[in-house]
């Protein structure tokens, strides 16, 4: 479940990211920021996993999990207005944590 858990997110989401970035086309590149850094953590994470116990990579990627989320929902309210740009990339960057870190659990 956890691992839908980033895709479907921003696939809910993306009204509200094509209605902050009207000129970026963020249906297009959001879902893909998250799902290649998710398959590209799998595969190398799948060697080393077995070293980190379970409750520790369960706590700390929900912790963070949680924390990309608001941010995900704040950047954009805060900054989009003033700095789009940078609001965008900072998205895109928030994607791109979002769909690594959800590989390790």
């Amino acid at each position: 479940m956890s691992f839908l858990l980033p895709y479907n997110a921003i696939l809910a989401t993306l009204d509200f990211f094509t209605d902050e970035f009207p000129t970026y086309k963020p249906e297009f590149l959001l879902p893909l920021v998250i799902s290649y850094p998710m398959l590209a953590v799998q595969t190398m994470a799948f060697f080393i996993l077995h070293k980190i116990p379970l409750q520790l990579r369960m706590t700390s990627t929900y912790a963070l999990n949680a924390l990309v989320t608001l941010l995900l929902v704040l950047v954009p309210l805060l900054l989009a207005s003033s700095h789009q740009p940078l609001a965008y990339y900072l998205v895109v960057a928030l994607c791109v944590v979002y769909g690594a870190s959800v590989a390790l659990l």
